[in-house]
């Protein structure tokens, strides 16, 4: 099997992170986030490591014709059921706090030249 990679991984993410602070949305954050962190380890990573994972997410993809969490090898399953549990759990502490609240009600005495409130 012959694995032909373009170019550098680095152009791209680079050309990425120009066009991410362009747009004037919101997509800087991902900048902030994830573009700027893999530009700097792409910078230091082997190319036959990346080479070996490009080998690998191709078969990958080849052998059942998509990726899976598990595939990647980066506990995700395990990650977004923890995330889950924190959700749930927060949600929880926020409905028993809202529970627990009281309204309440100001009382203004009426003088003799007030109407009543409908």
């Amino acid at each position: 099997m012959i694995l032909i990679i373009p170019s550098h991984p680095l152009y791209h993410l680079i050309d990425m992170h120009q066009l991410f602070n362009e747009t004037g949305d919101n997509y800087y954050l991902l900048n902030d986030l994830y573009i700027a962190d893999y530009c700097c380890w792409l910078q230091h990573v082997k190319s036959d490591r990346l080479e070996a994972l490009g080998r690998y997410l191709v078969e990958s993809i080849l052998d059942r014709n998509r990726i899976t969490k598990s595939d990647m090898r980066l506990d995700l399953v395990v990650t977004e059921k923890a995330a889950q549990l924190m959700l749930n759990e927060c949600e929880g502490k926020l409905s028993q706090g809202i529970e627990g609240m009281e309204l309440k009600t100001q009382q203004y005495e009426l003088d003799s030249d007030d109407d009543e409130p409908n």
